[in-house]
């Protein structure tokens, strides 16, 4: 587990620096502490993507259905299905109330 942290570490740092040809490490301070266990129910689902440079991670626990994670979310197409919705609704009600009247 130790290891694969230290590499893990070592991956982030290397890609946030840019612009040099070579980079040495001199230290490396990661430590690992276990507090505690827990214990995950399988099947689980984990989705883990990389949208618009930012990277999400989402998890479904395929026993109880719960999930967990953060998803991308687009204000501007969230408003715009909103006001298609309105704009059918309103069209929709007020021709049925020109044929009902």
């Amino acid at each position: 587990m130790e290891d694969r942290v230290g590499k893990y570490s070592k991956s982030l740092i290397d890609e946030t620096i840019s612009g040099f040809n070579l980079v040495n490490d001199i230290r490396n301070n990661s430590k690992v502490n276990y507090n505690k266990w827990s214990y995950t129910l399988l099947p689980t689902w984990i989705l883990t993507y990389l949208y618009k440079g930012k990277t999400f991670a989402y998890a479904v626990n395929g026993q109880t259905g719960k999930s967990f994670g953060e998803l991308p979310f687009n204000k501007q197409k969230a408003f715009n299905v909103a006001m298609i919705i309105f704009i059918v609704t309103f069209i929709t009600l007020l021709i049925g109330g020109m044929l009902i009247w």
